[in-house]
């Protein structure tokens, strides 16, 4: 009896507890402790239903900020500066930065190796003439991998999945000299994850339309209605799958990015991301970092998350069949293999580089 009626208080006050935090994320969220824009799941509007074939054009979000010329290398704007001190909800191992409004209005540019900001030119850029002409003729975005000779079965599997669901995409061949190693060093696999935002960028500043990176071993199963415009209501200025997205302490504000798949706006604030993501992989103690763990970095603790919009891509935008066995994929992972049994990880651990110089943004 008395296991009974130990068990029965136990169960209470879970109970209890539960409810006391759905009563307090009720009351933030009426406060505008959530923004919407960090919302993981978003509404659709009937313009994107999936399979649509008649879409309107990705419209330029419009800027928050006007920049200014830069700032002279070393120094820094007159302005209300502190060190960032975690606002921690619920779980010390996750801290949430919140930065000053000054500290927001500052677009930093991060201390790296110039040779590395460099693309290695042995990789062709891709041009949206590569495909089809229907595809390329309704595309609004358009869609890009890179990938080694090791690879080209999951190139043309990927590349095939895409004029199946209606994508314009196209590949770019990284030879097994570039790098200036050899396919299969762990030089070459460490540079090649490095050069991937840079290779975006370049993509993105070529073309000036909004860019999908996708890896190459994933393949899309069926439309991404969600890098249309108007899927998320107000526009996005990058759109990143989450880990940590419905951890309902960190509010949404916290980011444990998977880089298999982003969409990168062709807005100014989504192009100085790309910017400071390139600088941050050419710094010396990240030459040979994770690139997900290193937008981390950048997100959570140079405040980031409060200079662009983001959207939390759902669960089907990156299926992993051993994770999510029940979800239908609108893009799928290396179909018929576990995460991460192709290849080896990168096991060093990514830092926030230094400042070097920065670019004010007047305040609206």
């Amino acid at each position: 009896m008395i296991g009974l009626a130990l068990f029965l208080t136990i169960g209470l006050l879970f109970l209890l507890s539960n409810i006391a935090l759905m009563v307090w994320l009720d009351r933030q969220r009426s406060r505008g402790g959530v923004p919407f824009h960090m919302e993981s799941e978003p509404v659709l509007n009937k313009s994107s239903e999936l399979g649509s074939s008649t879409t309107t054009p990705l419209v330029k979000a419009p800027p928050r900020h006007q920049p200014s010329a830069p700032t002279e290398i070393g120094t820094q704007p007159k302005v209300a500066t502190r060190k960032l001190k975690p606002t921690v909800h619920g779980n010390r191992h996750y801290p949430v930065y919140t930065p000053l409004p000054e500290e927001i209005a500052l677009i930093p540019h991060y201390e790296h190796d110039p040779d590395m900001m460099e693309l290695d030119p042995a990789i062709i850029l891709p041009s949206p003439g590569d495909c089809a002409p229907q595809l390329r003729a309704n595309s609004t975005f358009f869609t890009v991998s890179m990938y080694s000779f090791r690879y080209q079965a999951k190139a043309e599997r990927l590349k095939a999945s895409c004029e199946a669901v209606g994508v314009c995409c196209a590949t770019s061949l990284v030879p097994s000299h570039a790098f200036g190693s050899k396919e299969g060093t762990p030089f070459f696999r460490s540079r090649f994850i490095a050069s991937k935002p840079l290779f975006v960028l370049r993509v993105l500043q070529k073309w000036r339309m909004p860019i999908v990176w996708l890896d190459i071993d994933l393949e899309f199963f069926s439309y991404p209605d969600l890098f249309e415009a108007g899927a998320w209501g107000e526009s996005r200025d990058v759109l990143i799958w989450n880990w940590q997205a419905n951890v309902s302490n960190l509010l949404g504000r916290r980011l444990k990015m998977a880089s298999g798949v982003f969409f990168i706006n062709a807005t100014e604030r989504a192009e100085a991301l790309l910017v400071a993501w390139a600088e941050a992989m050419a710094f010396a103690n990240n030459s040979a970092a994770p690139d997900d763990q290193t937008m981390d970095e950048l997100v959570n603790k140079g405040g980031w998350i409060d200079r662009l919009v983001f959207g939390w891509l759902p669960a089907r935008y990156l299926r992993m069949s051993a994770r999510h066995p029940a979800i239908v994929p609108v893009i799928e992972h290396d179909r018929g293999n576990m995460p991460g049994q192709n290849g080896y990880g990168l096991n060093f651990k990514p830092v926030l580089p230094p400042v070097n110089y920065t670019v004010h943004f007047s305040l609206p």
